[in-house]
């Protein structure tokens, strides 16, 4: 074999094993306005949070009209890495179950937004949207003081 043949090889090789990365980081890397059906969330939708914390559940909160505003541009504007497994273990303080209610085409919906602190969120609706029942994890080191931030207006 010749000395181009065996150029050739390595460059299909390199390019195969940079195609199978990009592939890779592609299916893991979710950003945030990947999320974009948040985009179709009528105006006047609803929003309540619940946190618990540890063994104590603290009173629901229901969002302004602002606060949701803030707290969809927070999802947005955060990227997340898609993990594989059916569950994740953390150490974290507190949960954030965030419950969203709209009607679109007078049909009512729900976005229903899972966080476990700031390492986790999983997503679930009555809409067909992606990444439902997937745990994506916050790249976001800001993540839990903004969403904190949003829910003390």
């Amino acid at each position: 074999m010749g000395s181009n043949a065996k150029r050739i090889i390595m460059i299909v090789a390199v390019f195969l094993v940079l195609a199978a990365g990009l592939l890779a980081w592609n299916w893991f890397h979710v950003g945030g306005r990947e999320l974009d059906f948040l985009d179709a969330l009528p105006e006047d939708c609803k929003a309540v949070v619940t946190v618990q914390d540890w063994d104590q559940t603290l009173p629901e909160q229901e969002l302004s009209k602002e606060q949701i505003r803030q707290l969809l541009d927070l999802l947005q504007g955060t990227a997340y890495w898609r993990n594989t497994s059916a569950s994740i273990t953390g150490n974290w303080d507190k949960n954030y179950h965030i419950f969203i209610t709209f009607t679109i085409d007078s049909v009512p919906g729900y976005l229903s937004i899972i966080s476990s602190g700031d390492y986790a969120i999983m997503l679930k609706s009555s809409l067909d949207i992606p990444f439902t029942n997937d745990f994506l994890h916050i790249r976001n080191k800001q993540w839990l003081a903004e969403l904190n931030a949003i829910l003390a207006l």
